[in-house]
């Protein structure tokens, strides 16, 4: 999944599996391809098997700014298996108009891909909405995501996009 569009010279984020099989999530700063920061759980977790995967980003530009959750189990950056990647000076991320787009990277196909049940939030989830969505997904209820997340008001966050997959149709506002 990815927000980039190369022949415009407009980027933003990517997010997918490396050829060795490990999730990971890179960010572009300041639309351009020249500084970036890249996280990734050093697991290959292609076995046929299906995978819940959020990334939690913070929009900080260190390390510690992510926090990724492979099957509900947490990963932070002190973990051994987690690695982080920054390339350049970062400046800010960028917002532009550039469609998300599933199953590609740049222009080139991903292969076949089994995706069901992407969303989008607004905030950072935190580890106990991590496994509420993941435990959700395990009971077949993953068509009960809430549309609200956290406790309190300053952890409320608000499910944007969400893409069923062929599933039955549900909007998130």
């Amino acid at each position: 999944m990815e927000k980039i569009n190369g022949s415009q010279g407009k980027y933003e984020w990517y997010t997918g599996i490396s050829a060795k099989g490990y999730p990971l999530f890179k960010v572009y700063s300041g639309g351009t391809n020249t500084a970036t920061q890249q996280w990734k759980i050093e697991s290959n977790i292609c076995n046929g098997a299906w995978r819940h995967i959020v990334f939690a980003w913070t929009l900080f530009d260190d390390a510690d700014g992510m926090d990724v959750y492979i099957d509900g189990k947490h990963y932070a950056y002190t973990d051994d298996l987690f690695t982080y990647t920054a390339v350049g000076t970062w400046v800010s991320v960028s917002n532009t108009d550039v469609d998300l787009t599933l199953g590609r990277y740049f222009t080139t196909p991903q292969g076949q891909l089994k995706i069901d049940e992407v969303t989008i939030w607004d905030g950072q989830l935190e580890n106990n909405d991590v496994v509420q969505l993941y435990n959700n997904g395990l009971s077949g209820k993953a068509n009960e995501i809430p549309y609200y997340v956290g406790t309190g008001s300053t952890n409320n966050i608000t499910l944007t996009s969400w893409w069923r997959m062929g599933d039955t149709e549900r909007t998130a506002s």
